[in-house]
């Protein structure tokens, strides 16, 4: 099933390679820099901001939803780094990071939460049609919307259900024609999935500042999971190891190789590694899986 995907830091990286790789299988991807774009196809939408830049993510947020009507997954790949001991850390880069890290993530997270859960079927909605009286200033508009379940959302109940039924769990899930079948109709679970860095659990000496950040990301996700699930939408984390990217093209060898040897498995990551978590994440089987954060290497968070 054609699935619409927003990937921020699409020019270059991880965030390009995801791009490709899901443009690949069919999807649509909407991606975003602060330069141009660096993707030609047809199914890729490139917009040139910063994502620090509030009105500008608001407003690619809501151009991708009224092009496509939806917006099934984000990953919130954007990112930059720095290694400075504490002692020589400029204020500016303290900013620069956090307004990246943090503040870029949580406006994509809360802009594109508003789109996954427009229309959603969630048990506030059940609660208000059972007892309307509870909200006697509630608009006829929003009234008729919350009472109204669409021909889909049956179809995808349906689907649940009659992936249930059978005698036994192999044929409810082994028998591959059944299995796929019943899952494209049963995914209605909305994804987002932040970038994390095993440089948080590592507590990594130079990297107080960038290891912060994304300590601030894996507190976001772990309670933005509770708030955001009674709307379908599940929200979990990768933390990958140093990936030879841009991103740590500057950092020393030797600092490096410090890093590698606090892994359990002592090797660069590899684009496969993340992107096999990232499968795992939005996999429809998953759809049972949010506030969680997978560290790559061996790493322990």
């Amino acid at each position: 099933m054609k699935q619409v995907l927003l990937i921020t830091g699409t020019r270059k990286g991880i965030g390009k390679d995801l791009s490709l790789h899901y443009l690949q299988q069919g999807h649509i991807v909407c991606g975003c820099s602060r330069s141009e774009g660096s993707i030609a196809h047809e199914n890729y939408r490139h917009f040139c901001l910063d994502v620090n830049e509030e009105k500008k993510v608001v407003a690619m947020v809501r151009s991708v939803a009224k092009e496509f009507g939806r917006i099934d997954v984000l990953l919130n790949n954007a990112g930059i780094a720095s290694m400075n001991h504490i002692l020589t850390t400029p204020y500016k880069t303290l900013q620069n990071i956090f307004s990246t890290n943090v503040f870029g993530s949580f406006l994509f997270i809360r802009e594109v939460a508003k789109i996954m859960a427009r229309g959603h079927n969630n048990t506030r909605k059940n609660k208000i049609q059972d007892n309307p009286k509870e909200n006697p200033k509630q608009s006829n508009n929003t009234a008729q919307s919350i009472a109204k379940t669409s021909a889909q959302e049956l179809s995808i109940l349906k689907g649940r259900e009659d992936c249930k039924k059978g005698d036994s769990l192999s044929q409810a899930y082994d028998t591959d024609s059944l299995n796929q079948e019943c899952f494209k109709q049963s995914y209605s679970t909305k994804r987002i999935v932040n970038f994390a860095t095993v440089a948080t659990p590592l507590r990594l000496e130079g990297e107080a500042v960038y290891a912060a950040s994304k300590a601030a990301i894996v507190s976001l996700t772990q309670v933005l999971a509770k708030e955001l699930s009674s709307f379908g939408i599940t929200i979990n984390a990768v933390g990958p190891t140093p990936v030879p990217t841009d991103l740590i093209k500057n950092v020393p060898k030797d600092k490096m190789q410090a890093l590698l040897n606090q892994q359990a498995i002592k090797r660069f990551g590899e684009f496969a590694d993340v992107l096999n978590v990232i499968e795992f994440f939005l996999n429809p089987r998953s759809d049972f899986i949010t506030g969680q954060v997978i560290y790559l290497g061996g790493v322990n968070g």
